[in-house]
């Protein structure tokens, strides 16, 4: 499974944790696009969508190399040597041993903290950008030792909550009970916990970050891949035990919204909790079995508390 992680000391993404790439001189951030996913782009709009997000995996043979693979697509940012003298970059399956999907990031010496240079470790060549008739590609710059130019730097940029391991908008993963190693799922419009993983979308969720509500940090509507039913809390605020339910998104209904709150006891974990009735999100016991309920506590239970799983396409 893929836990989400921090940042490592050189402000690089640790592997499999979402991120956009930024270009410095643009202001816009690498992306894809559905209808021709070969062909990387930067893109204007600062959005959550998975086109725009992307994760690394770092290379067994090459130190401090490491593959870019899209959330959307699950293919790997490649650097092809298309002629003699020109290198371009395209999105390809990943190959383990291909050096040209081996990626490097130089930190820049002349512009501030947290600007990279994106080189490739086979071609020689690092990540830049060009205009064309129907917006911005991705393309090449050979290396050499000239000064440093704006147009070769990158930014990380994460969305609210990356760094503490909260996936971001968007993105599908698993939740599975800290206590138990058991995994959560949705079934018409009742939410469970089975044993076994599948990669069905049963077992599947999203955040969804709320139109309102934005002075409750951390706080979202969570939605089954399947169903694309929302958890809500059938319950009142009476600090007693409710079941869930997978209901019809209802932006107004506050039982559909919860805060994700990083435990304090068990490391990776996180407790939700409903802003309604204020009840944690708690691995049973109801009188239907497997049933996920809520129960109000200040102490924490590991029955409480959940780990994140993303669903990266290249590794299922």
């Amino acid at each position: 499974m893929a836990k989400l992680t921090t940042e490592n000391m050189q402000g690089i993404p640790q592997p499999y944790t979402p991120f956009k790439l930024m270009n410095a001189d643009l202001k816009k951030f690498l992306a894809v696009k559905s209808e021709y996913p070969e062909a990387p782009i930067v893109e204007d709009t600062d959005i959550n969508t998975l086109e725009v997000y992307w994760y690394l995996v770092s290379s067994e043979k090459r130190e401090a190399s490491y593959n870019i693979i899209n959330m959307k697509t699950g293919l790997a940012l490649t650097a092809k040597n298309s002629t003699s003298v020109k290198t371009e970059v395209y999105m390809q399956t990943l190959e383990e041993f291909d050096e040209n999907q081996l990626w490097v990031f130089i930190p820049a010496s002349f512009f501030s903290f947290g600007f990279y240079r994106v080189q490739n470790y086979s071609a020689r060549v690092e990540l830049t950008t060009k205009a064309v008739e129907n917006g911005n590609s991705v393309t090449t710059f050979v290396l050499g030792d000239g000064p440093e130019i704006f147009e070769l730097q990158w930014r990380f940029k994460f969305s609210v909550g990356d760094r503490q391991g909260i996936p971001p908008p968007s993105t599908p993963f698993r939740l599975m009970n800290y206590e138990h190693q058991r995994f959560v799922f949705g079934e018409d419009k009742v939410v469970f916990l089975r044993d076994a993983l599948n990669n069905l979308l049963e077992q599947q969720f999203r955040l969804v970050a709320p139109p309102f509500l934005s002075k409750l940090r951390q706080t979202y509507m969570i939605q089954n891949l399947q169903t694309k039913g929302f958890v809500t809390d059938d319950g009142a605020a009476d600090g007693k035990l409710k079941t869930l339910q997978l209901a019809e998104k209802d932006v107004e209904d506050e039982r559909q919204y919860w805060i994700i709150v990083p435990s304090k006891e068990f490391a990776g974990g996180f407790r939700l909790r409903n802003v309604k009735t204020q009840g944690y999100l708690l691995n049973g016991p109801t009188h239907l079995g497997n049933q996920l309920s809520t129960l109000g506590s200040i102490k924490e239970w590991p029955d409480q508390v959940w780990i994140f799983s993303l669903v990266l396409p290249a590794l299922e």
